[in-house]
């Protein structure tokens, strides 16, 4: 049996035997509700550009840069299930490179309660990278450049330069539809405190070094939402909840943390896949490269011979 295969059951059997849950946050109490952002006076334009994919399943994206000179083609975040298969666990330990994406899949920006009239949709080109191994995390490609949707008035997210340290304050800007009617599926904001950095075991995924809040109304939907510092940066993705478990075995919606003690459920936690070094694996001119510094997991070469892993060509 492959190794990360018996790491994975010793993690789950060890679930299974050291489950324990805390339904208020570790400072007591429960974090504020989320609330709807209007724009009609354009008080949140800065983040028109957090929308709503339409793709293997319904989630949030991120439009997002990997720096200000960038151009080409728009490119979001979001996370590999949205992406990829879930229900196929051969996918959670695949890497996709430059796959077309399926004709139907799109993206709308400006998902505010207040103008609904100013959404507009744009279709993703291809899935540039995605997976769901060691890191729930996919980058998409847009039929548009980066040019025109700055022209449009969206403008990426800001990058944050580092992590922020625990305590401090953050917001969660995603699109949950799970628990709201849909007068209220609109961009909401979320706001709470970074807590820690755990790795998680959730159904068959194993994810490494992911950041944890306790912000609430966190649901189906949110997926791929953006995480924030206090300047109004991006520093992760969220990618998983316990808000809402359905069991207490390290299964689907009852993610676990490892710890020394033992891997075990918190409910009302969210987890969230760490960007912030994601701009490495990009060149000056935006093309994507797996170079020694980039973080995220590298597909399987088939050949010695074999560059293609660590160099990615650029679409066009």
């Amino acid at each position: 049996m492959h190794r990360w295969t018996l790491l994975l059951l010793f993690f789950v059997f060890a679930c299974q035997s050291s489950y324990s849950s805390r339904f208020q946050n570790e400072e007591g109490g429960y974090p504020e509700p989320s609330r709807l952002l209007t724009n009609s006076q354009g008080e949140n334009k800065q983040f028109a550009a957090v929308g709503r994919l339409h793709g293997a399943m319904s989630c949030t994206a991120v439009l997002w840069s990997p720096s200000a000179q960038s151009s080409g083609l728009a490119m979001v975040l979001t996370n590999g299930h949205c992406v990829q298969s879930f229900a196929d666990r051969a996918t959670s330990y695949e890497t996709w490179l430059l796959r077309p994406a399926p004709a139907d899949w799109t993206v709308t920006f400006n998902i505010f309660a207040d103008t609904q009239t100013a959404q507009k949709s744009y279709r993703i080109k291809s899935i540039l990278y995605s997976t769901m191994n060691a890191l729930d995390l996919a980058i998409l490609q847009l039929d548009v450049s980066l040019t025109q949707l700055k022209e449009q008035g969206l403008q990426p997210i800001p990058h944050a330069a580092k992590s922020p340290i625990a305590g401090s304050d953050i917001r969660v800007l995603g699109l949950p539809e799970q628990g709201f009617a849909p007068r209220e599926q609109f961009l909401r904001e979320a706001r709470c405190a970074e807590e820690t950095r755990v790795s998680v075991v959730e159904w068959y995924w194993h994810w490494f070094d992911l950041h944890r809040n306790s912000c609430a109304d966190i649901g189906e939907g949110s997926s791929g939402s953006a995480v924030l510092n206090a300047e109004g940066q991006i520093y992760a993705l969220l990618n998983t909840t316990s808000q809402g478990g359905i069991s207490e075995s390290c299964n689907r919606g009852s993610p676990c943390e490892l710890h020394t003690s033992g891997a075990f459920t918190l409910a009302n936690k969210n987890y969230a896949a760490n960007v912030v070094d994601l701009p490495a694996c990009f060149d000056e001119n935006g093309s994507f490269q797996f170079k020694a510094d980039c973080p995220l997991p590298s597909p399987v070469c088939h050949r010695a011979s074999d560059d293609s892993c660590s160099k990615i060509p650029r679409p066009e």
